[in-house]
């Protein structure tokens, strides 16, 4: 076998870079053909044979682009070749040449794949032209075959992408009506009790500890619809990155009690005790928001007391570590699964111990956002099902003592008479145009000592205000279509000297619970910015205002001559 590069053109076209093999037992006729390759072909590189093992060896061990036999060779015939090559290389085109004018020759060799049959002598303008074409229909063949394959790849990923996205859709879909299920489950579940507990109280003959019992078990269910509201709105402020905070200085302290506060009432319900346990001596300053950080520790409890069983005790501790506080929340309850505790933070995930099938899965994934916004951590750890679990948060520490964090007015309240007779001898104005918000706060009032005058429309109330100034306003912000709104309203009343009611101390009472909303009332002129359905402890809350309100006329008025 010989082989040498030739370079050449045919015809003006440049073939790309080609391997031939050429097959005869005749030396001469070899070199010709090859020189005729050379000189009218470009970039083809041609090996040659004399003899069928070596063709035969050749044609099993590479590829070529044109194969050129002879087809009487002293060890075989080109036909044979032509049958290996069809079965190795089905795509190589084989030329077949010969001496002999024999037409069933042609016929066979054209049914057994033959590109060509050229008879002898060769010319050399048609062979250099014939191998031109079938290298060039050969690599058109290749290229062609390339795309195709790079098609049906790209048709396969495409199909696939497609099946993926229909697939993801539907899960989106399904994920979607699960959720809106559970909303609607959610929020109709504490109707049930609220609204049976209603009817029972019209009836005459509710002893005293069931009375109770109905007021205590109306307002846990309205608190928990309130809750899962406050939950809904607070992932849509994350998920559109508008969840703020309100950082200020703070005793982590009061928060923890605050928070524990709020959970008492369900889990003595329960009958789950909650034990904190906090050195007094242990500095528990922070710059942070309040509320947010309440509803932290609020949600971790609520859990902690929601997966625990009856006669269970929940425990917080705090302690310093380096230059953070860490806070654990521990309860004995039924833990939390292995598989579930790498996703116990992310959202619409529920446990699987008892009580589970309850809640949106939500309040742990807020917990965590809050936390993080706060430049803290949080995790949760858990020996199993059955065996409880701890989560733990850790937030930064400020530099001040607490005796150094400045004095708030959730701090340092002025002391108020008990609550049943907290606003004796105030008068209260509410301005809210729904009635039976109307009716629940003058009740919720007056049970506190108040005289209270209700109204609907801020005209009304500048009526009121300009006949009997109250001590307090108590003010909706969204009000009547063909009413102005509460901010408005109370810059009206803020433009007025302090004689005609512009001092009047005010706290805005609505729906609207973002951030943004309590700034903007601050903004207006109220002194308080309160969610509905508004504090249990609303009647302390205003009786403080006015004491605050009065003892800072008080300190500014000008002293007597």
């Amino acid at each position: 076998m010989n082989s040498a590069p030739t370079s050449a053109r045919n015809g003006g076209e440049v073939v790309d870079s080609a391997r031939v093999l050429l097959i005869d037992d005749h030396p001469a006729l070899l070199l010709a053909l090859s020189e005729t390759l050379r000189r009218r072909l470009s970039r083809v590189e041609v090996e040659t044979c004399t003899t069928c093992a070596d063709a035969m060896s050749c044609i099993l061990g590479r590829d070529y682009d044109a194969i050129v036999a002879d087809v009487q060779l002293p060890d075989g015939n080109g036909l044979e070749l032509l049958a290996q090559a069809r079965v190795t290389h089905p795509d190589s085109p084989v030329i077949l040449i010969t001496g002999h004018d024999d037409k069933d020759l042609a016929l066979r060799s054209l049914r057994g794949g033959a590109y060509d049959l050229i008879l002898k002598p060769v010319d050399p303008d048609y062979f250099a032209h014939t191998v031109g074409l079938a290298i060039e229909r050969r690599q058109l063949r290749r290229e062609l075959d390339a795309r195709e394959r790079i098609l049906r790849r790209n048709s396969e990923e495409l199909e696939k992408a497609v099946m993926d996205r229909t697939q993801e859709l539907r899960d989106a879909n399904r994920l979607k009506d699960e959720f809106l299920a559970t909303v609607s489950h959610e929020l109709r579940t504490p109707l049930t009790p609220i609204l049976g507990w209603a009817r029972l109280l019209k009836s005459p003959r509710l002893d005293k500890t069931t009375f109770d019992e109905a007021v205590a078990s109306i307002e846990r269910n309205a608190r928990a619809q309130s809750q899962l509201i406050d939950d809904l709105l607070d992932v849509s402020r994350i998920v559109t990155g508008k969840l703020r905070l309100d950082v200020q200085d703070l005793d982590l302290k009061a928060v923890l009690d605050s928070a524990v506060d709020t959970v008492l009432p369900a889990a003595r319900a329960k009958n789950v005790r909650i034990r904190v346990e906090v050195n007094p001596t242990l500095v528990t300053s922070l710059a942070g928001d309040p509320q947010r950080l309440r509803q932290v520790f609020w949600n971790l409890l609520t859990n902690a007391v929601k997966f625990s069983k009856p006669g269970d005790e929940v425990r917080i501790t705090c302690e310093q570590a380096d230059s953070s506080l860490r806070i654990r929340v521990i309860d004995v309850g039924s833990g939390i699964s292995g598989d579930l505790l790498p996703f116990v933070f992310d959202r619409f995930r529920q446990g699987h111990g008892p009580g589970s099938r309850t809640g949106l899965g939500l309040g742990l994934a807020i917990v965590r956002h809050l936390v993080d916004l706060h430049g803290g951590s949080v995790d949760a750890t858990s020996d199993g099902k059955d065996r409880g679990s701890t989560f733990t948060v850790t937030l930064p520490l400020k530099a001040t003592s607490v005796d150094s964090v400045p004095a708030r007015s959730s701090m340092q309240r002025p002391e108020v008479p008990p609550v049943s007779q907290c606003l004796h001898g105030m008068h209260v104005l509410i301005l809210e145009d729904t009635s039976d918000t109307q009716q629940v706060l003058t009740a919720t009032l007056e049970i506190a000592g108040a005289r209270v005058t209700a109204v609907a429309s801020s005209a009304q109330a500048l009526e009121v205000i300009d006949k009997d100034p109250p001590h307090v306003m108590l003010c909706d912000i969204g009000l009547g279509e063909e009413d102005e709104d509460g901010y408005s309203f109370i810059r009206k009343v803020r433009g007025r000297p302090a004689e005609r009611g512009g001092a009047i101390p005010a706290v805005a009472l609505t729906a609207l619970a973002k951030p943004e909303d309590r700034v903007q009332s601050l903004r207006a002129g109220f002194q308080l910015h309160l969610a509905k359905p508004g504090p249990s402890n609303l009647p302390l809350i205003l009786a403080r205002l006015v004491m605050q309100s009065a003892r800072s006329r008080l300190v500014h008025s000008p002293a007597p001559h």
